[in-house]
């Protein structure tokens, strides 16, 4: 009768343990999505920032040459690459992760106004962008970054805040 009541209570436990983990599993898919986006925003502007603040000369220039900047070449040519990593460390840092896909959604959302308006609405079109990014068509560049405009709105979505423990006061004496 032992026996038996044992194979029962292991057969349970492994039912449990099983529904915990089938309970678990969009949890963990969902946190693994939203890291896998916030590393692709990350690895993004390193990338860019990086490969404009090694490059400031050039980078400096081809703003100078956009009909929409030239005005304020010198201080885009800084403040862009600047922005990008001041966005990539919000994404590294729970505590500010979720400004940082709003931050990255909006950045993405301006890159996309930018080439949207200066393919429509000038004839002489530099790429400022950075890194391989430049070899990019303006209809590739576009949809790249409608990609990451979609990734950073889902990542909004997926967002949760971390939850705080906070102790708990017994008021009985």
């Amino acid at each position: 009768m032992f026996k038996i009541d044992s194979g029962l209570f292991k057969h349970m436990r492994n039912l449990v343990s099983q529904n915990n983990r089938d309970d678990l599993t969009p949890i963990i898919m969902k946190e693994n999505l939203l890291n896998l986006i916030v590393n692709l925003f990350i690895l993004l502007f390193l990338y860019t920032a990086i490969s404009k603040i090694l490059d400031h000369h050039e980078f400096r220039i081809q703003l100078g040459q956009s009909p929409l900047l030239s005005s304020f070449s010198d201080y885009a040519a800084w403040l862009v690459p600047a922005i990008e990593l001041m966005v990539s460390l919000m994404l590294i840092f729970k505590r500010s992760r979720l400004a940082g896909l709003y931050a990255s959604f909006a950045l993405m959302t301006m890159f996309s106004a930018y080439i949207i308006s200066i393919t429509r609405f000038t004839g002489f079109i530099p790429c400022s962008c950075g890194g391989v990014l430049q070899n990019m068509s303006w209809n590739t560049h576009l949809i790249f970054n409608l990609s990451f405009i979609t990734l950073g709105f889902i990542g909004i979505l997926l967002y949760e805040p971390p939850r705080i423990h906070k102790p708990v006061v017994s008021n009985n004496l």
